[in-house]
């Protein structure tokens, strides 16, 4: 076996892999950014009302997806209107950014102080993200935790 080859096809499946991991990660983020926009369109959404959790709710049964995502979609378009604001921002350094980071960094406004909000819901928490399943807000009150249903 020649080593140099060998080496040189190494180098070429790290290469295909790199792209394909950030190409992946991309249309990940796109996709959710997509959902967010299709949600905040709808005529039965309205924004910063509290009617919204029956929405996400059946949304999220229907499409077999948790309503803490749906609510991260629709936050990620109030944060970043435009996707490819969201790619420069989320993208330093040229690597690579993933849904889970940018969960993190709307997750980590929210702790800041920035876009918080709080609701009067009892006992209706998820332990995820420590937000409301009825209409997303963040827990402020620790005790009113409890585990989503699965």
């Amino acid at each position: 076996m020649n080593l140099p080859q060998v080496q040189n096809l190494i180098e070429e499946i790290s290469a295909i892999i790199s792209e394909g991991q950030f190409n992946s990660s991309q249309v990940i983020i796109e996709t959710n950014h997509k959902i967010g926009e299709a949600i905040v369109a709808h005529p039965a959404y309205k924004k910063g009302k509290h009617g919204n959790g029956e929405l996400i709710s059946y949304l999220a049964q229907a499409l077999n997806k948790s309503e803490q995502h749906l609510y991260l979609c629709i936050k990620f378009v109030d944060k970043f209107p435009e996707v490819s604001n969201a790619l420069e921002t989320l993208q330093p350094e040229k690597k690579s950014p993933t849904w889970r980071g940018v969960a993190a960094v709307l997750y980590e406004s929210e702790v800041k102080g920035v876009e918080v909000k709080t609701c009067s819901h009892e006992k209706t928490y998820t332990v995820s993200y420590q937000c409301c399943r009825a209409c997303g807000g963040r827990v402020v009150d620790k005790s009113k935790v409890v585990k989503e249903m699965a």
